[in-house]
């Protein structure tokens, strides 16, 4: 067992000083809350909202594996972030936390199936602070232990993870589309 401090960097979201509104013209996508589905473990890439401009430091802008973490409320489930090439680059919001893992030691995959086991996830949900709004501290995050298996079976367990997600995403799509569907059939009836 390690911390996780010694193979990731962990730093909160970028706080926006004022409201964020939406900007069909935004260079730059903001990453919130509505944006991520708890149950199915998944990210709407799609409803991603933009902002028009961003001057905090680069290291805001979300890479490809880096780990979303909710850091208010009760539930710090992880996400992992894929950005499509063709989208503006994305910044996460203050409501977060990130994790970038260094990739030679940590399979960003592994951990955040690792972060979502129902014993890292009872353990996270035991250092979160705050009697009204729970916040996970970053501090207890750095010394949140992890298990670090070899290279290759960490990155076994990260495409099983990752492909089981994948397959979440597709079935909630197939249900989406069926309902749709359906209604449409059921619309005609009444014509």
């Amino acid at each position: 067992m390690i911390l996780l401090k010694q193979y990731s960097q962990i730093f909160s979201g970028f706080s926006f000083r004022n409201q964020l509104k939406n900007n069909e013209k935004g260079k730059f996508g903001v990453l919130t809350a509505k944006d991520i589905d708890l149950i199915s473990g998944t990210i709407d890439h799609g409803g991603i909202g933009t902002a028009p401009e961003f001057n905090g430091p680069p290291k805001y802008f979300l890479k490809n594996g880096d780990i979303i973490l909710n850091a208010r409320g009760g539930n710090p489930r992880a996400f992992i972030f894929e950005r499509e090439e063709s989208k503006p680059l994305v910044i996460v919001s203050g409501a977060f936390i990130v994790i970038r893992t260094m990739e030679e030691f940590l399979n960003a995959g592994y951990l955040a199936w690792f972060i979502n086991l129902p014993e890292s996830q009872e353990a996270l949900r035991k250092l979160h602070t705050g009697t009204t709004v729970m916040n996970l501290p970053i501090a207890a995050l750095h010394d949140f232990m992890i298990q670090i298996p070899a290279k290759n079976i960490q990155r076994s367990i990260g495409n099983l993870y990752l492909q089981n997600i994948n397959k979440i995403q597709l079935t909630k799509l197939r249900d989406e589309l069926h309902t749709q569907l359906l209604n449409e059939n059921l619309k005609s009836l009444l014509k």
